[in-house]
């Protein structure tokens, strides 16, 4: 995820999203900016998406936590 002029979530035919962001790769603002980007766009509460895995990579694996399960043992 790279400083963009434009923001966009797509989503691939493969059923990956692919995010741009404005926002710089330094001190984890793209990070930031594309978990709050990704949480916007699925209508979820922020606090509920991560970066999984690839943190300093392009390429991430973003963890969305259901928060419907509250209080459900599993």
């Amino acid at each position: 995820i790279a400083a963009s002029k434009k923001e966009s979530v797509t989503l691939l035919r493969d059923g990956r999203y692919e995010l741009r962001v404005d926002a710089p790769r330094s001190e984890g603002r793209a990070n930031e900016r594309a978990c709050a980007l990704l949480a916007a766009h699925l209508a979820v509460p922020v606090d509920t998406v991560s970066i999984a895995k690839g943190h300093t990579q392009s390429t991430k694996l973003i963890r969305v936590k259901d928060d419907s399960r509250k209080g459900e043992s599993v």
